[in-house]
């Protein structure tokens, strides 16, 4: 090569390192500053953007519960998803800043493209500028997405916290007042139709009709009311009106008569034509009138006027049948104005009594739940079932039609058995309850003069020193009566399988049947015996006012 042509390269190559000095590093370093001014904006403004939508899409103070809840309501806030909304919201806010630095180099070449053209003199800045976009913007989109995810997070968390605290110690406080009324008061739900006992009933929300809240209770739904999905509030404690709602059994749905009354619920049981449904409509017609007189009030629920209206009419006179219900029918009062302010539900259940026998008996071995939870029974018995009075009737060629034919032994053998296979009762246990043997058709002439009240009077005040009460002359007469007539085994079982055990002479009816209206006699003595135990302040407002 010439000294010309080595001439000619020298300053040739010279011009281009005049020209990068003086032309491209300048433009290099302006395009780099303006890119990393641009990049922080960008970082910062990507950085805080996707926080807020995350914000957006996430954060939902009423957001509702998923459709397999129990309770259809909008959860409290402080109680409820605004810990885990949070958490999503970060998420997808990190997801957003990873998709961003994506965008970040699509931006940065769609402006490069548009602003600079492509040749060997914007190669340099373009690539120094890109770089320092691309990693700043990166950086700082990090960087503001730290400091604004841990400033909202303190925040956030913090008072939400404190509320939560708060929440937490109002929802305890207000949980035990609650719980606490129902327990300390014995209150309970028992359903007729499938015959379980809970604590907590379901309700339909009074302004939807729609939805039935099964935790209708101070939790994370609310504390004094919740908020059903309709948007309407309805109330969750027993102070605030719950009790108001109408209530529904939650294993099977029906209706209940009351959420907040305690319970008094008795069985009768007796054999076929025994004078179960003659004692119930005398009882409940001299019941409720003993109820008004101490002046309190009685309320028959809706759906059981039609069965009171007909206990009523066989009380004044009309033919009344026998039970041939197999599933045990219940007939509920509540009765209101006590002292306390708490009602009472109290119930009589019949049941015909072939239910214990056999077959019949295993079919409804899993149905009949009341006996777990009854206060007690009222086991009604003919004294002409079977025995001496019986027999001697027949011998006198009087009729037998008004009376039992179902010896009450089997009845009672029955009845331990349906007991013991429905797993309510050991082979070698007795049952703790309060049971009573009525003896009904005591107005017969040949059980009056025995056991009758003016019988029963005498031999109390001619041996006052025996007994602590009357009712204890009762018990010994009634007893020492059927031993005499042929029903020593009866008694026998009853005494080794009942552990509280009392006898009463009662006449539902007061005569034979002619028609006219029922004269009874004795058929609350049964309950006043019974009822200082099960229940003492309705038994000192109605008999000791």
């Amino acid at each position: 090569m010439s000294f010309a042509e080595l001439a000619a390269l020298f300053i040739k190559w010279t011009g281009i390192v005049i020209v990068v000095i003086v032309a491209i590093v300048p433009i290099t370093f302006l395009a780099a500053i303006a890119a990393i001014a641009f990049g922080i904006i960008s970082g910062v403004f990507r950085g805080i953007s996707n926080f807020i939508h995350g914000l957006r899409r996430e954060i939902n103070i009423l957001r509702p519960v998923t459709e397999n809840d129990a309770e259809p309501a909008y959860r409290s806030y402080a109680a409820g998803p605004g810990y885990s909304q949070m958490i999503k919201t970060i998420i997808l806010a990190w997801k957003k800043n990873y998709d961003s630095v994506k965008l970040f180099k699509e931006f940065y070449d769609v402006m490069c493209t548009g602003i600079l053209p492509d040749n060997s003199f914007t190669a340099m800045p373009k690539k120094v500028a890109g770089a320092f976009y691309i990693g700043v913007a990166t950086a700082f989109l990090y960087i503001s997405s730290c400091i604004v995810t841990g400033l909202v997070c303190a925040i956030w968390f913090s008072v939400l916290g404190c509320i939560s605290a708060l929440y937490g110690i109002l929802l305890f406080a207000v949980k035990l007042v609650d719980d606490g009324y129902f327990k300390i008061n014995k209150i309970d739900m028992d359903c007729s139709v499938c015959k379980r006992r809970f604590s907590r009933p379901q309700f339909l929300c009074p302004h939807c009709n729609d939805h039935m809240h099964k935790k209708l209770v101070p939790g994370r739904y609310g504390i004094w009311s919740h908020r059903c999905l309709c948007g309407k509030r309805i109330p969750s404690t027993f102070f605030g009106g719950r009790s108001k709602l109408q209530a529904f059994c939650p294993h099977c749905g029906s209706s209940l008569v009351s959420s907040q009354a305690k319970q008094i619920i008795f069985q009768l049981i007796g054999e076929t034509a025994c004078g179960k449904s003659v004692y119930l409509s005398a009882f409940f017609h001299c019941f409720t009138e003993l109820v008004e007189k101490s002046g309190l009030s009685v309320e028959i629920p809706d759906g059981y006027k039609g069965k009171f209206d007909e206990l009523e009419m066989w009380y004044q006179g009309e033919n009344c049948p026998a039970t041939n219900e197999l599933d045990a029918q219940s007939y509920p009062i509540l009765i209101d104005g006590l002292k306390s302010g708490i009602k009472r539900q109290f119930s009589l259940y019949d049941i015909a009594g072939e239910m214990f026998d056999g077959y019949t008996a295993e079919s409804y071995k899993n149905i009949q739940k009341q006996f777990k939870y009854c206060s007690g029974l009222f086991f009604v018995l003919d004294p002409f079932c079977e025995g001496k009075l019986r027999e001697a009737r027949k011998y006198a060629g009087k009729s037998l039609s008004d009376f039992s034919s179902a010896p009450i032994t089997d009845t009672v053998t029955n009845f331990f058995n349906y007991m013991i296979s429905a797993g309510m009762l050991r082979i070698d246990m007795a049952w703790d309850k309060p049971v009573s043997v009525l003896i009904t058709k005591s107005d017969v002439d040949e059980i009056r003069s025995v056991i009758g009240p003016e019988k029963v009077r005498e031999h109390y005040y001619n041996n006052k020193e025996k007994y602590t009460d009357i009712q204890q002359a009762k018990d010994e007469l009634c007893r020492k009566f059927l031993a005499e007539n042929g029903f020593a085994n009866f008694l026998k079982k009853m005494d080794i399988k009942f552990t509280k055990l009392h006898f009463f002479p009662v006449s539902s009816m007061g005569h034979s049947f002619d028609g006219n209206e029922y004269e009874p006699w004795g058929v609350l003595d049964a309950l006043e015996y019974l009822l200082p135990e099960i229940d003492p302040e309705l038994d000192k407002m109605i008999y000791n006012p």
